[in-house]
């Protein structure tokens, strides 16, 4: 039915599935970096995940027809995030930080952070739709041409927002200390 809904093809919501898991694996990896402090590496990671994507995907919706923009855009969108993420895993690795370890789960601290957790979705998805609405009015009252022109720009001026949040993320500690 979400297909439906969406009014796209199989093979559409097949590429946006394919977007999930890197995508969410990218975020987790740039917010581990983040928080350990390591700036150089959670630029480059960023960087390649959140921009260069976009740009990749100007030149290639130029030579691409109509019907397959939507697919090839989550695909490409899903291998760079993948690429990324595999940046990210190395950079963590060369950080001597590893996510994935069994033998560092702890019951008692997966509870407190699942309940946590749990109180912030409600506002997590407030926030998760109204970063789609934009994007959702602009379908509805112009078309989907115009929403991929959108999405595109939107990518492209998270570039500040990256630059910003690098700056944060070096300056930051030293007015701590």
């Amino acid at each position: 039915w979400i297909s439906g809904f969406a009014d796209v093809s199989r093979r559409e919501m097949l590429g946006y599935v394919l977007t999930l898991a890197p995508g969410g694996i990218l975020s987790w990896f740039l917010y581990l970096l983040r928080y350990e402090r390591r700036a150089a590496a959670f630029a480059g990671v960023s960087l390649l995940g959140r921009v260069i994507g976009a740009i990749i995907l100007i030149p290639i919706m130029l030579v691409t027809a109509q019907a397959d923009r939507l697919w090839l855009g989550f695909l490409i969108s899903a291998l760079v995030s993948l690429l990324a993420a595999g940046l990210g895993w190395k950079a963590l690795q060369r950080a001597g930080l590893n996510p994935l370890v069994a033998s560092e789960f702890r019951a008692g601290d997966a509870s407190a952070m699942l309940r946590f957790g749990l109180v912030l979705v409600p506002g997590c998805a407030i926030y998760a739709a109204s970063t789609v609405l934009d994007r959702l009015l602009v379908t509805w009252f112009s078309g989907p041409a115009e929403t991929a022109v959108l999405a595109l720009a939107l990518r492209l001026g998270a570039l500040a927002t990256m630059l910003r949040t690098w700056f944060a993320l070096v300056w930051d500690p030293q007015l701590i200390e």
